[in-house]
């Protein structure tokens, strides 16, 4: 018997435990899957946390440097500003007060001009300040001085300059969005061409296409655009779009424009404001070669003819005759003497020495010796560029023409004679809506 107990004993005391069990019944040793698991987990979680960090970092460093920049600019452009001159002419001086009068401005605004200006624009939210070239100031006429006051007025009234300031504040918040930084670029776009129509709510249906050709007489003279953020200009890159969209205004129009602008700005927030413009699209479309044809005398005007037989007794059909391009050409290099009877009409003066002939619907300019013609001017829809128009695709220009010598953002010329013909088009519905006739290519 004692043996017996002896061996159990040992037997017991040699067996190997493989379960210490706790108080709780759970066992003390952990599985090793369990631990790579956990470390995995803690590493990834790790990681994301290292990476929200760094982005964390990386975005506030170009937050701050992109409003850096904008503060900076507008610092250098302020001190640049005080050495430019206060305009005290009395006759701008009273345009001025006129324009604001027709708006319904109060503000105070002032004019200050210089020769490092590029370009018309505003400036100033507190303080706005419509800035002018020089060399534009002294070669304007009255009424272009006022259509350019205008619009710089209505940029004030409609309180563009704080709304921009508020878009570049998003823009810097939210630089890693694309979709922020394209609403920021149609919303300009539209900003200017919402300018335009509050200026042509004030103007006569005959300033029209002076409002226009004024706009295309500002953009032949700049080359390049270099705006400071903060500005609002009388010229930006989209001007083709914009004198569409003038061809096609109506004032009735102006107010469902509006509307619509507001639901979209409450809708989107930061989205584009280009539905703003696209719901007045369609409802101006319809009236824009009516509206071109009424406000252009030409030597051989558009006839109306009633055609019983082949229509109804109430069924008028247009019968537009149409001119050839040609016998504008041939001004070209032509004198003065020689083009006043050519015309046989009393041409109106313009700025650059141009002169402008209304009942043929053209504007001429000379040379720098002011003997010969070297640009012809116009936008009637009824001359013949050898079977395309004005108003057709540019691609109807090129079949006409062949290839183009060159292609500037909506500004495409063609080789033609001894001279070239510059096609101004719209680069999104590359509608044509001018023409100029050259002597030499520039």
């Amino acid at each position: 018997m004692a043996v017996t107990r002896q061996t159990l004993t040992s037997t017991e005391t040699a067996s190997p435990v493989y379960n210490n069990p706790t108080e709780n019944g759970n066992s003390s040793s952990a599985s090793p899957v369990s631990d790579a698991s956990n470390n995995q987990h803690t590493n990834i979680t790790g990681l994301i946390s290292s990476s929200m960090k760094n982005f964390a970092y990386l975005w506030l460093a170009v937050v701050l440097l992109i409003w850096g920049y904008i503060i900076l600019v507008n610092t250098f452009f302020f001190l640049k500003l005080k050495k430019y001159n206060l305009c005290t002419q009395t006759e701008i001086i009273h345009t001025l007060a006129y324009c604001q009068t027709k708006l319904q401005i109060e503000s105070n605004v002032s004019i200050v001009y210089s020769e490092h200006i590029q370009s018309p624009m505003v400036w100033g939210i507190f303080h706005p300040r419509i800035l002018l070239p020089k060399r534009l100031l002294q070669t304007l006429t009255q009424e272009e001085l006022s259509f350019i006051l205008l619009h710089e007025l209505a940029h004030i009234k409609r309180r563009d300059l704080p709304l921009h300031l508020f878009g570049m504040i998003i823009q810097g918040i939210y630089w890693f969005n694309p979709v922020i930084w394209y609403s920021m670029y149609k919303m300009k776009q539209d900003c200017e061409i919402s300018c335009d129509a509050s200026v042509l709510g004030v103007l006569t249906e005959e300033d029209y296409k002076k409002y226009g050709l004024t706009i295309l007489t500002i953009m032949k003279r700049i080359n390049e655009l270099h705006l400071v953020p903060g500005t609002a200009g009388f010229i930006s890159k989209q001007n083709k779009r914009r004198i569409i969209m003038i061809t096609q205004y109506k004032k009735t129009s102006v107010k469902w424009a509006v509307i619509t602008l507001l639901c979209l700005t409450l809708l989107t927030g930061c989205a584009s404001l280009t539905g703003s413009v696209n719901s007045s699209d369609k409802e101006l479309k319809n009236s824009t070669k009516n509206s071109g044809s009424a406000n252009t005398t030409t030597p051989e005007a558009p006839t109306e003819t009633q055609n019983n037989d082949a229509a109804p007794e109430d069924e008028n059909i247009s019968v537009v005759n149409t001119v050839s391009f040609q016998q504008y050409f041939d001004l070209l290099g032509v004198s003065k003497d020689t083009l006043l009877e050519t015309l046989k009409e009393e041409p109106s003066k313009i700025d650059e020495g141009g002169l402008e002939f209304k009942e043929n619907g053209i504007r001429i300019w000379f040379n720098a010796e002011y003997t010969a013609v070297s640009q012809v001017f116009t936008d009637r829809i009824d001359i013949d560029f050898k079977g395309a128009k004005i108003g057709d695709k540019i691609d109807s220009f090129k079949a006409a023409f062949g290839e183009p010598v060159s292609d500037n953002n909506g500004d495409m010329h063609f080789k033609y004679d001894n001279g070239f013909i510059s096609v101004n088009y719209d680069t999104q519905t590359e509608a044509t809506f001018a023409v100029y006739l050259l002597s030499e290519d520039f």
